[in-house]
């Protein structure tokens, strides 16, 4: 019997936990946090390396740089282009590929195929002339085959995933596009429609207003009521033009209203 309470808190707590989860996939802040957090994972893997190597860093300094340069993918939908020019940074001072990988991502992503396809070759580049200088680590490639074999595929890998990643988001914006507007035509018809029959049921009652006045108008001729009736009738055909001329417009003949000469139709 104890386990029964224990099971359900795990069962509600698993469901809260899956709700925050699908909360925050949608919130874009909330995924560049993760991005951010996912690099710095990464990129700490690196830091016995960093420590050991031939500079002025230390394990908690080490940690520290590394958090830094994870922190500029907080911007990578904004300026995409400063967290590359963080990680080319990063790049020629800890030859850090890592970063380079999330920000070529990045510019893929937002910025399109051909900000893509720059980035890679500024990447490559500056790898490039990074190789050829003393420091570069030799688990980076100690040959050219080396380096081609390593630095060039995972620039190109990170770009191309990231434009792909750009088409599918235009196409969804695409579809939410088709659907909205597809939405807003089903409610203008809808609205039109609904125009439509207050016109028809109303003009209808205006019609047999103006006529059943014209009627009674007749019949008062020379009593005290027939300015009235004439007066009602009148009232009827103008409140009839206007709503022809508000919910739909008027007929291309612009016929008026119907008077008594349309009773043996009625």
């Amino acid at each position: 019997m104890r386990t029964l309470p224990a099971a359900q808190a795990i069962r509600q707590a698993a469901a809260t936990a899956g709700r925050l989860g699908g909360r925050w996939s949608r919130e874009p802040r909330a995924l560049d946090v993760l991005t951010a957090l996912s690099a710095f994972a990464l990129m700490s893997l690196d830091v016995p390396g960093l420590a050991e190597a031939d500079n002025s860093l230390n394990g908690p300094l080490a940690v520290l740089a590394l958090a830094g340069g994870a922190c500029s993918l907080l911007v990578r939908r904004r300026a995409p282009w400063l967290t590359y020019a963080v990680a080319l940074c990063y790049l020629g001072w800890l030859h850090e590929l890592t970063l380079a990988q999330f920000a070529l991502y990045s510019l893929g992503r937002y910025r399109g195929r051909l900000a893509g396809a720059v980035g890679v070759v500024g990447y490559v580049a500056f790898a490039y002339v990074m190789f050829n200088l003393p420091g570069w680590p030799v688990h980076r490639g100690d040959t050219l085959g080396e380096f081609s074999s390593l630095v060039v595929p995972i620039g190109v890998l990170a770009a191309g995933v990231g434009v792909a990643a750009n088409r599918q988001d235009l196409v969804r914006a695409l579809e939410a596009q088709r659907v909205e507007t597809e939405t807003l035509q089903a409610v203008q018809r809808e609205r039109v429609r609904i125009a439509r029959d207050v016109h028809d049921f109303v003009g209808r009652e205006l019609t047999l207003l103006s006529v059943r006045s014209q009627v009674l108008a007749r019949r008062a001729e020379g009593g005290p009521f027939e300015d009235g009736f004439e007066e009602l009738s009148e009232t009827a055909r103008s409140a009839h033009r206007m709503l022809n001329e508000i919910i739909v417009q008027r007929g291309t003949d612009g016929a008026p209203t119907p008077g008594l000469a349309a009773l043996p139709e009625l």
